[in-house]
C-alpha cells in the first residue's frame, strides 16, 4: 500500500516538473525571438502594500478575488540565465523520479 502511494507521488511530481519545464522552454524559445539588449519584465510574485491591502478589502466587500503581482524590469541575458537554471534544474529532477519510479 505505501509502496503504491509512493509510486502515484512520483508519477504525479513527474507530471509537474515536465510541465513547468515546458513552460520555461517555451518563455525561453520566445525570449529568443526579441532583440538581444532588450529589458523585459520578469514575474517577482505578490507583494503587497497598504495601497494592496485597502484594494483587497474593498474587493472582500463584494466578493470578489483580487490578485496583485508585481514584475521587476531585468534584462534579457538574466531571464534567459535563470530559465536555462531551471530547466536544467528539471531534467536533473526528472532524472531522480524516473529511478524511483521503477
Amino acid at each position: 500500500m505505501s509502496n503504491n502511494r509512493e509510486l502515484k507521488k512520483s508519477l504525479i511530481r513527474l507530471a509537474q516538473v515536465g510541465r513547468e519545464k515546458r513552460i520555461n522552454e517555451l518563455t525561453l524559445e520566445e525570449l529568443g525571438t526579441l532583440p538581444g539588449d532588450v529589458k523585459t519584465y520578469q514575474s517577482v510574485g505578490k507583494m503587497y502594500g497598504r495601497a494592496h491591502i485597502l484594494l483587497a478589502l474593498a474587493a472582500s466587500r463584494f466578493n470578489t478575488m483580487v490578485l496583485v503581482r508585481r514584475f521587476l524590469l531585468t534584462p534579457k541575458g538574466d531571464i534567459t540565465a535563470d530559465l536555462q537554471t531551471k530547466i536544467q534544474k528539471a531534467d536533473r529532477e526528472v532524472q531522480s523520479l524516473k529511478v524511483l519510479s521503477r
